[in-house]
């Protein structure tokens, strides 16, 4: 009983924002309000899906060279590490080693808006973040030497999580929709975003170099 409840609950929440979502996309015309109406719609949502300590912003993302991304639609931040002094113009500023996740939102997914999600995307991931490594006792350990001996995982640094997400696509066909991601040949395969979602579509998740 207890998960259906659960699940009654966040199908409620999908149907206020579906509600909503139509009433901005029918009221205005202009491409450029829905698009912002849209994406204040999902920062609110993940706004009060995270712990406190996860900013939720728009912005560029910028590394210790003074390199910059594209401007970035959703930027999920350690809070907590954030220089207020990044902030103060209209254009904030988020240092790419204290950034969790970078969400591009687009109101229609078709080829043009996916291709152009991920040039965003690869814009982040082409910064220079700080690569280090750090040893982390395992959940199961790796192997023991002897019961009192553990050998721990390696942990690398990484860039953002890239994730898209569409509230509606220009195709009903799946194999269509994921056809738009599948461009390695213009990206490459480790500038493919790992998760897309899209309300008519369901969610898509990169495992290895496939969907």
């Amino acid at each position: 009983m207890g998960k259906d409840v659960i699940r009654k609950y966040y199908q409620g929440i999908m149907d206020q924002i579906q509600i909503e979502v139509d009433l901005i996309n029918s009221n205005f015309n202009h491409n450029g309000l829905k698009g912002e109406g849209n994406e204040n719609k999902i920062k609110e949502i993940i706004k009060k899906s995270i712990p406190a300590k996860y900013g939720v912003d728009t912005g560029i993302v910028i590394d210790k060279d003074g390199n910059q991304s594209k401007q970035c639609d959703i930027i999920i931040y350690d809070k907590f590490s954030h220089l207020q002094l990044l902030g103060l113009s209209s254009v904030k500023m988020f240092p790419v080693d204290i950034v969790y996740a970078v969400i591009e939102v687009k109101t229609t997914l078709d080829k043009t808006a996916a291709i152009k999600s991920i040039e965003n995307i690869k814009s982040v991931w082409n910064l220079n973040y700080i690569k280090e490594a750090f040893r982390a006792f395992p959940t199961d350990p790796i192997e023991k030497i002897t019961k009192d001996t553990t050998i721990f995982e390696n942990h690398f640094t990484s860039p953002p999580i890239g994730i898209i997400f569409g509230y509606s696509s220009k195709t009903m066909n799946n194999s269509t929709f994921k056809k738009w991601f599948d461009s390695k040949e213009n990206f490459g395969k480790e500038h493919l975003p790992p998760i897309i979602c899209c309300l008519d579509q369901g969610i898509l998740i990169k495992k290895s170099n496939d969907y």
